[in-house]
């Protein structure tokens, strides 16, 4: 993303345009170099729209950032600005929860840990969304806007010219801003965006993340730490961040490759584009003290409490050392031939990427030494303690399986029924604005899904990125291609690197009860 930059630019202008008057030089060096914090006295409003230390080293310029989905439409997904990606909002305010606006030399936009970490549901299809913070971000596409961003930079019309008009229809510029956008800002802002694609392009080796998932620790090895790219896959839901105080002595991440929940929340910020030099360390401190007691929602529903009576013995049977509160094993890492889950993410972060991180913050913060010190490779996943379960799919640490009733059904394996077999893998590759165009292909996927779950199968294709609660099978719907006219949905395929939905099976995780103790532990799992 444009970084300082920026600065240097103007100043190449300063110094070519020989007859700008000294003052001129002052005032131009004054508004570059002016920062106005932004904190808010509310933690919530801190997690929501605080910036994290990356606003200055990654922050988009906000107006040309606003004025983006009005002149390049058609590099969107879908109608609705931003909102096309997924991204909730609320009313009054400008930007979408996850995006944190800060003036450093002029209004600037970035993610902050929100946009990850923020679910959004609804009990009908007409309902308005309700925001539950700390959930997992399952219907945002980060990859989808940064590849957007993308487009808009390599597209010819992306000029001062085309920009500055839409600017000057929604926002009132000084002479001095008009200056610096139409010298420095705007063409600075296309290279740095062009830049930032060329350190992208390991990301296109890889399947596309869709909704509600990211491949941060490639990231991290790549564009913070320097790393070749190679071939592994690390792409996983954003998990929920919720009652992270029963979690301080537990191993953090997917697969336990963090020990410290200060650690982890720093890797965040470096991933998303901070360095050790900007990180907003005490904003982001004042998130980990309000992130410790945050809770779930209670289902929005009834519960029927006598089949959830006899769910809680099936639970304490089956689940309760893995994911119960005091759990024998609840937190702790289970390794990969007892799980059986997909195995790629473990790949991704090795003792080489480890020592390198640590070296790294070595050499630049000694009071953050201490955050990362337990990093390390993995050998599995961890059982994490269950909070909000109805409110988590897609499940597993890939999002590879829809529902709980998905769950607690046997995966495929190698033999896929043939109307799945006969569509491409290169058909979930597609962009979502494209897939309306193939209702063929569409149907038969909806076709499948509930075929699958009518065999007591997992579904190998599905659609993910809505917001819809699924309340037959516990998830969010996963089995239309469209619902009336909200954006494109995303098509997961489990046929492709990273996206497996095997493991979690057999009796000893619950695929080969009898229907009745299935039915009556989903009906517990609700009131978690």
């Amino acid at each position: 993303m444009p970084s300082s930059r920026f600065r240097a630019r103007v100043c190449l202008v300063v110094l070519l345009v020989l007859a700008v008057p000294a003052a001129l030089v002052l005032m131009i060096r004054g508004r570059l170099t002016r920062a106005e914090p932004r904190h808010f006295a509310d933690p919530v409003e801190q997690f929501k729209y605080g910036p994290m230390g990356n606003v200055e080293a990654q922050g988009m310029p906000f107006y040309v950032w606003y004025v983006l989905p009005r002149v390049f439409g058609e590099h969107l997904p879908g109608n609705g600005g931003y909102a096309s990606f997924g991204f909730p909002s609320e009313q009054g305010h400008e930007v979408p929860v996850g995006f944190s606006r800060q003036t450093v030399g002029f209004p600037r936009i970035a993610f902050n840990c929100a946009v990850c970490h923020t679910t959004s549901y609804r009990t009908s299809a007409d309902g308005s969304p309700t925001l539950v913070l700390a959930g997992p971000g399952h219907t945002q596409d980060t990859q989808g806007y940064v590849q957007f961003l993308f487009r808009c930079a390599a597209d010819p019309r992306f000029t001062a010219d085309v920009l500055l008009r839409e600017i000057e229809e929604n926002f009132e510029l000084s002479w001095l801003d008009r200056l610096l956008y139409r010298h420095a800002i705007i063409p600075a802002t296309r290279e740095a965006l062009l830049e930032q694609q060329r350190r992208s392009e390991w990301m296109s080796a890889r399947p596309r993340w869709g909704p509600g998932r990211v491949d941060a620790f490639n990231a991290i090895k790549f564009e913070v730490l320097g790393m070749r790219p190679d071939e592994t896959v690390g792409t996983a839901d954003s998990p929920p961040i919720w009652r992270l105080r029963a979690r301080r002595d537990q191993r953090l991440r997917w697969d336990g490759c963090e020990g410290s929940l200060r650690g982890s929340m720093l890797t965040s910020a470096l991933g998303e584009g901070a360095t050790l030099a900007s990180l907003d360390v005490g904003g982001l401190a004042r998130i980990e003290d309000w992130l410790l007691d945050v809770q779930p929602p209670a289902y929005p529903g009834q519960v029927d409490r006598a089949r959830a009576r006899r769910g809680r013995e099936v639970f304490a049977r089956l689940c309760h050392d893995c994911h119960g509160e005091g759990g024998k094993t609840a937190g702790a890492v289970v390794p990969i031939g007892e799980i059986g889950t997909d195995p790629k993410r473990l790949a991704v972060w090795s003792e080489q990427a480890a020592e390198l991180l640590k070296t790294f913050i070595a050499g630049e913060s000694s009071d953050l030494h201490d955050a990362v010190a337990t990093t390390g490779p993995s050998d599995g996943y961890v059982a994490m303690p269950l909070a909000g379960p109805w409110l988590l799919g897609p499940y597993l640490h890939n999002g590879s399986v829809p529902s709980l009733v998905d769950l607690l059904a046997e995966p495929y394996g190698d033999a896929l029924p043939r109307e799945v077999a006969s569509i491409s893998p290169a058909f979930a590759e597609l962009p979502r604005r494209e897939l309306r165009r193939h209702s063929e292909e569409l149907r038969a996927i909806e076709a499948h899904v509930r075929a699958a779950r009518a065999e007591g199968r997992r579904p190998a294709m599905f659609f993910r990125g809505y917001d819809l609660l699924d309340r037959e099978h516990v998830g969010f719907v996963s089995d239309r291609g469209t619902i009336g006219e909200e954006p494109q949905p995303f098509v997961f395929d489990t046929r492709l690197p990273g996206n497996g939905n095997g493991g979690h099976a057999g009796p000893r995780y619950g695929t080969t009860l009898p229907p009745d103790e299935k039915a009556a532990l989903i009906e517990y799992l609700k009131t978690l």
